[in-house]
């Protein structure tokens, strides 16, 4: 309960004492590896939500286990950055060396 999957949020120092939005909390996340997926920048707003399929096809598709790796949602959150013209849709998952390739 109270827990999702994804993160949606800002960076801020841990000395932050300034107000946050209603229902937003700061929180500190252990250092972690991340597999970052990223669209190619796009023209107009209509193809804002292709670019956000585009980015989750691609985790979805993709095997971290072929090198050596597992994607670990269930030690931190994914998180989305998003979809801008300029830059694309953007999102990380969170990823972990499997044992056996240590």
């Amino acid at each position: 309960p109270g827990k999702a999957p994804g993160a949606v949020g800002v960076e801020v120092p841990t000395s932050y004492v300034g107000e946050l939005p209603p229902g937003f909390d700061i929180i500190d996340l252990p250092e972690g590896d991340m597999v970052h997926f990223a669209s190619a920048p796009y023209e107009t707003e209509e193809d804002f939500a292709a670019a956000i399929q585009a980015v989750f096809a691609a985790y979805e598709n993709y095997r971290p286990e072929d090198y050596g790796y597992r994607f670990a949602t269930d030690t931190l959150p994914l998180f989305n950055f998003g979809a801008f013209a300029e830059s694309g849709a953007r999102i990380a998952v969170p990823a972990e060396r499997q044992a056996e390739s240590l």
